[in-house]
């Protein structure tokens, strides 16, 4: 007989590789608008400073000279370890390896809007977003995506609809 928790284990196991390659799978658009693949809900950020695997800290430029800087952004659909109990060593492991990507570097941030249009903010007030970087090689990668597959972070189950955060066709 399987135990329940093996079971389950391996369900969440299935979950979060199939999500990763779906999301993997798809074209994201680049050119010189790389804020284009988000639609009208892009925009052209710097990450000042990186606190945990799923949390950062941007000046993000809204177009015709306006900008906000020190916005906390909370990449959507992912779970980072926490940085402090038994998973505070996992959790700086996590929040260098986004520091390496991210960390004093332009990025495109996708905001998920809220049925009137808005930025969707959490329960601390940060920005729920996808973070998008444009690699050397000229592809565009999604971080959020790409700390799911690292095994740096685990997808959240958090009401979050998976079209959040695929691309716009």
């Amino acid at each position: 007989m399987i135990r329940p928790e093996s079971f389950l284990a391996a369900r969440l196991r299935t979950a979060r590789f199939s999500l990763a390659l779906l999301l993997t799978a798809l074209p994201l658009a680049g050119g010189p608008a790389a804020a284009a693949s988000c639609g009208l809900n892009g925009f052209a950020a710097t990450v000042t400073r990186v606190i945990d695997g799923d949390t950062v800290v941007a000046d993000i430029r809204l177009g015709f000279g306006f900008h906000v800087t020190n916005q906390r952004i909370r990449l959507a659909g992912i779970d980072a370890p926490e940085m402090t109990g038994n998973t505070a060593r996992r959790g700086a492991i996590a929040r260098e390896a986004l520091r390496q990507k991210v960390e004093g570097r332009d990025v495109v941030l996708c905001t998920i809007a809220d049925r009137h249009g808005e930025a969707r903010r959490d329960g601390f007030g940060r920005i729920v977003g996808i973070l998008k970087r444009r690699e050397e090689s000229g592809y565009v990668r999604n971080l959020n995506v790409w700390m799911l597959l690292s095994g740096h972070a685990e997808p959240s189950w958090k009401p979050l609809l998976l079209r959040d955060l695929l691309p716009e066709s």
